[in-house]
């Protein structure tokens, strides 16, 4: 939303796309700041020009991608599978957030961040660094954050707690909901691996029904996957709970140097681009 509006207001035309479910963190933001969802995309085509926030994955993005004409990336993640035919705009930095690349983009251009697109910034930033407590976070992402909550008219602390409350709800969620709420499959040695990180502080829900969730894993992996894992990050305790499907025992094992065991709680392990996806590319490399 905040970069569509952005390369409006530079004279271009541009809509924001959604590529999943809107998740109850999301929906707290929206609602906050009063701004619609975004419409939900299913594919592209040849005729369809795009860009691609937040990652640059052929994986983690839309069906067609491959076809469609890509004239820019602005992300912070690891350098994905995407090529493309023509230089474009690529930026990539290592920040907490993409959301701060976007803010320094508004301040290079010159262009007035609105209260709302503020207010949405500034929850990804704080979404993205779980409230500054993630080792992915940085002193720009902070600075950036400030003055977000200033234009925003926000107490970062006071909003950034009630937003992270509203995203670890899991009532009425089912396991598969669950899972895909922040799923990401990856491409390593011509395999593919899911990784699922669920923030909660309600993880004795999840305990309560683990072996619905390792059935769920298992089905994954039988059909689709190498290995398929889940990070349930406390932000309380500062580390996270592992769940993965039976076959992924010692790749966990192996990965993070522990004698692994379903619901294995990692003390400091709250960051997937950072920590958990090293760890385990770096295994399997």
């Amino acid at each position: 939303i905040a970069m569509a509006y952005l390369q409006t207001k530079l004279g271009k035309v541009a809509v924001p796309k959604r590529l999943g479910n809107i998740s109850k963190e999301t929906e707290f933001a929206l609602n906050h700041f009063k701004i619609g969802a975004p419409e939900l995309l299913d594919s592209v085509s040849e005729e369809d020009t795009v860009i691609l926030v937040d990652h640059n994955n052929y994986a983690q993005s839309v069906d067609g991608l491959e076809e469609a004409n890509i004239v820019e990336i602005i992300d912070h993640h690891n350098l994905g599978s995407i090529g493309t035919s023509m230089p474009i705009s690529f930026i990539s930095k290592p920040l907490g957030c993409t959301a701060t690349i976007i803010y320094g983009e508004y301040k290079k251009e010159r262009v007035d961040i609105p209260k709302d697109i503020a207010g949405l910034l500034l929850s990804a930033i704080l979404s993205d660094t779980l409230l500054f407590t993630s080792p992915t976070v940085t002193y720009l992402d902070k600075e950036a954050a400030e003055d977000l909550a200033k234009i925003a008219k926000v107490d970062i602390k006071t909003y950034g707690m009630n937003m992270l409350k509203a995203a670890s709800s899991i009532d009425g969620l089912s396991v598969t909901e669950l899972i895909n709420q922040d799923f990401k499959s990856y491409s390593i040695n011509d395999k593919t691996y899911g990784i699922a990180v669920i923030t909660t502080m309600d993880y004795d829900k999840i305990e309560a029904n683990i072996d619905e969730y390792i059935d769920k894993l298992n089905e994954m992996a039988l059909n689709t996957y190498e290995a398929v894992l889940i990070f349930i990050t406390d932000i309380v305790r500062k580390g996270s709970y592992v769940l993965y499907n039976t076959e992924a025992e010692s790749l966990i094992s192996s990965s993070f140097n522990i004698n692994a065991s379903e619901g294995i709680f990692i003390k400091g392990l709250m960051s997937r681009k950072k920590q958990i996806l090293p760890a385990i590319m770096g295994q399997l490399e």
